[in-house]
């Protein structure tokens, strides 16, 4: 399993959409997991922070 994080967000396009599941499957074939936000940051995320990295969070709006 590969261990290097890496983040993408995707905006719901009609064609974006359609390859979604190609880009799934073929992501888990090279043996990427796939996870949720919450996951990636073991659901210790706290509300009215924004978050750039394991240890870096700053109040939201500053």
């Amino acid at each position: 399993m590969k261990t290097t994080a890496k983040s993408y967000i995707m905006g719901p396009t009609s064609l974006s959409v359609v390859a979604v599941p190609t880009i799934i499957k073929r992501l888990k074939a090279k043996g990427y997991k796939l996870v949720t936000v919450s996951q990636l940051l073991d659901n210790q995320a706290l509300p009215g922070l924004r978050y750039f990295g394991a240890h870096d969070y700053r109040t939201a709006g500053k």
